[in-house]
């Protein structure tokens, strides 16, 4: 009932065990429905014998989606500059510090805002059809320099210091996140302290005719003004 009369859906999975499973019985139901194409938001550099079993269930789904016959536009983003807000955003306003387990690794991260524009672009257009397009931010960038750069925006000491993925692992597990995701994050971790993530791509751009957003503008818009939102709160 939903899917019918949509020309173009966006499929998006939960970080889950069963990712998998929902992707393909989606693309099934939207198959069904007479849905023409999917733009499908992955993750990068998604395959079956991936680092992580969230990389390999996302191989599994996007195998799925180009075995189903349907047009498609496959968006495989690196680490989300958004994710610093869960990594980093309380021990920063408690200690002045981000602990986290890549190491000294560079990653070319990127603002969750672009890969939103690069979907829509995906429903508009039909430019990128049929094509899988990694999304990186615009420069490699190690945690160090991140916290060198948070520190200019909000204008206090932020210091990076790194501790093993395994500490990751219990660190989010003590959170009440689950244990699947516990192991997710230390393999997560392992893989781009081995250089999973140093590179950079041009597909922003090609998407979207812009430079992808810089760290400074993700730490001014959207970092610095949630820490301050949560410390006037309180939380």
């Amino acid at each position: 009932g939903a899917l019918e009369d949509v020309d173009t859906a966006v499929l998006i999975t939960p970080a889950s065990p069963d990712a998998a499973d929902q992707a393909i019985a989606f693309l099934a139901a939207a198959k069904e429905s007479g849905v023409r194409k999917i733009v499908r938001v992955s993750v990068f550099k998604a395959a079956l014998d991936g680092p992580t079993d969230a990389v390999r269930l996302h191989g599994r789904s996007d195998g799925a989606l180009l075995a189903s016959g349907l047009r498609y536009v496959i968006l495989r983003p690196t680490f989300f500059m958004q994710n610093l807000l869960f990594v980093a955003a309380r021990t920063i306003a408690s200690e002045g510090r981000i602990y986290f387990g890549v190491g000294d690794a560079s990653l070319g991260m990127i603002d969750l805002r672009d890969i939103v524009d690069c979907a829509e672009q995906g429903v508009v257009s039909d430019a990128m059809d049929d094509e899988i397009v990694a999304l990186t931010g615009p420069e490699r960038i190690t945690f160090r320099e991140v916290a060198d750069r948070l520190a200019d925006v909000l204008g206090r000491p932020v210091e990076y210091v790194p501790v093993p993925p395994e500490t990751v692992e219990r660190t989010v597990r003590a959170s009440g996140m689950g244990e699947w995701y516990a192991r997710v994050m230390r393999d997560v971790c392992r893989s781009y302290s081995e250089g999973w993530g140093d590179v950079t791509t041009d597909g922003v751009l090609g998407m979207t005719g812009r430079a992808p957003r810089t760290l400074e503008a993700f730490a001014r818009e959207i970092f610095a003004p949630a820490l301050e939102g949560a410390r006037r709160t309180g939380s």
